[in-house]
């Protein structure tokens, strides 16, 4: 053992690390848990601790939703993931522990860490606007690819933590003019990288949470007058938004009749309509004026990369092409192809299926595509590759199976296995490659454990609240309102990286500092 001051310095070297690396290293990361754990050991009276950390209510609520996957062995029957699964959820188990036996961080220590982190959001973002603007050696060809250490999603709700930690600095106190300055600049930087990554989920959680503050503010403090300034802007800008979104699906569903259909091209080819597909694009008919043999020599003539391969997206060059030139209101044909310029090729060529997603603004180009797929889907289209509409396909296999295994699930390692035999049964349109899990956490909990201990794990996730002093704070409640968003359409605490971006900032919140550090 060594002396507890020195122990206590190991464990908030090994936090400082744990924060700094969500965001830059996977590897790092987990190095930095077994700093932390090495510093809880060295620290001596490990039998005590437990004893210590098991006679606190809280304690046993959070670790047990690791439990509870334990538990979840006695019915299945791929007992390789399970134990996989239960390896990766270990920080679950392992920091509630560790943080509420150990001695909270002072003050300024808090302070320290939450520094750190923030500095490490600062620098991933830049690293990642780097690979944007092609000053690395890194090739694009989807803006999510820009997020080189961790999943975009990650990195987003990464981003609004960050955001919502700079609003904790400013809100705490007493700001110099250096600090007027800088606050502000990250949270108006941290903003324009979600729109620069497109990230409608970042975006949606950092919009909502502040509202539900802003509207928690002016009730606790019964300054109602503001409402009579906040109600009327909110109204106009949700009124203004919906709009927005119905002017683009709009266009993206809106169907311009052609008035009559060439039977031949101007090289006396035939075309050939697929009358039973009502693909649209900017109100003009994919499927009609195909004339594959034209296509295929004029574009092979034009392009390096095969007609009958694939894009630079990994989707079929040639339905990227047929999209294209109907957004262009072009017909199928050589004569096409002929009057798309070159950089309408490289457009083609690197996956962007309508010309306007060159000129419009990234937001614009977002919902744009997301309206495309609703109306594609609701129209009979195959979700396949399509993030929205894949997880419609998703959510609706998680509840068959659900239906199946209501009450205990079907086991913590049968997830997989599961979902692959009812994808076949509901005989999902999804491509082989493209049938995943739930892509909500609730619905992968009801899958595997049933729909009780999904209910204990959504009191789990609440009951901080009314248990816990800080549990009442900004920064938990931030914490807690973005990781419960984020669970609706990713599983958040199935991979490494989301388990220990919920677990650390669980712990350093709930136990990791006094009551003093959130004031």
């Amino acid at each position: 053992m060594i002396p507890e001051h020195k122990a206590h310095h190991i464990f908030f070297v090994g936090v400082i690390v744990l924060v700094a690396a969500l965001p830059l290293s996977m590897f790092v990361m987990s190095i930095a848990q077994f700093v932390i754990i090495a510093g809880w050991l060295l620290s001596g009276n490990i039998l005590e601790k437990f004893k210590q950390a098991f006679s606190k209510k809280l304690v046993l609520i959070k670790t047990g939703f690791f439990f509870i996957h334990v538990i979840g062995l006695f019915w299945t029957s791929d007992f390789g993931y399970a134990f996989k699964d239960l390896r990766i959820k270990l920080p679950l188990l392992a920091l509630p522990v560790i943080f509420s036996t150990t001695a909270p961080f002072s003050k300024k220590e808090f302070e320290i860490a939450l520094k750190f982190f923030v500095a490490a959001v600062l620098v991933s973002t830049l690293i990642s606007t780097s690979v944007y603007l092609g000053l690395t050696s890194k090739k694009i060809t989807d803006i999510r690819e820009i997020s080189i250490f961790i999943s975009h999603i990650r990195l987003s709700l990464l981003v609004c933590m960050a955001v919502f930690t700079l609003i904790w600095f400013w809100m705490k106190g007493k700001k110099s003019g250096v600090v007027k300055i800088i606050i502000p600049a990250l949270v108006i930087w941290f903003v324009c990288f979600l729109v620069l990554l497109e990230s409608v989920t970042g975006l949606g959680i950092l919009f909502f949470v502040l509202i539900v503050f802003s509207f928690g503010k002016i009730i606790s403090q019964k300054r109602f007058v503001y409402l009579a300034i906040i109600m009327p802007a909110l109204i106009g800008g949700l009124f203004t938004g919906f709009k927005y979104w119905n002017s683009i699906y709009k266009n993206v569903s809106r169907v311009t009749e052609q008035a009559e259909v060439d039977e031949k091209t101007l090289n006396g080819n035939m075309y050939v309509h697929h009358l039973e597909r009502f693909d649209i694009e900017n109100g003009f008919r994919v499927y009609w004026h195909i004339c594959e043999p034209e296509l295929e020599a004029e574009w092979n003539r034009r392009s390096k990369l095969s007609y009958n391969g694939l894009d630079n997206k990994g989707n079929g060059l040639k339905y990227t092409l047929w999209r294209y030139l109907t957004s262009l209101n072009l017909k199928k044909d050589s004569a096409g192809v002929t009057q798309l310029t070159d950089d309408d090729i490289i457009a083609i060529e690197n996956g962007i299926p309508n010309h306007i997603y060159l000129t419009r603004n990234k937001i614009y180009k977002r919902l744009h595509t997301i309206a495309w797929e609703i109306n594609n889907y609701k129209q009979g289209g195959n979700p396949s590759g399509h993030s929205v509409t894949m997880r419609f396909e998703f959510w609706n296999t998680a509840l068959f199976i659900i239906k199946k295994h209501m009450l205990k699930g079907v086991g913590t390692g049968d997830v997989p296995i599961a979902f692959k035999r009812a994808y076949i049964q509901t005989h999902s349109p999804l491509d082989e490659k493209w049938r995943l899990r739930a892509h909500n956490q609730f619905l992968t909990i009801a899958v595997a454990l049933g729909i009780f201990w999904l209910a204990y794990f959504i009191f789990s996730l609440i009951a901080p609240v009314y248990l816990s002093q800080n549990g009442k704070s900004f920064l938990f409640l931030s914490f807690l309102l973005t990781a419960i968003l984020s669970m609706l359409t990713e599983d958040t605490i199935e991979t490494q990286a989301g388990v220990t971006f919920f677990a650390v900032f669980n712990a350093l919140y709930l136990w990791g500092s006094d009551r003093n550090a959130h004031s």
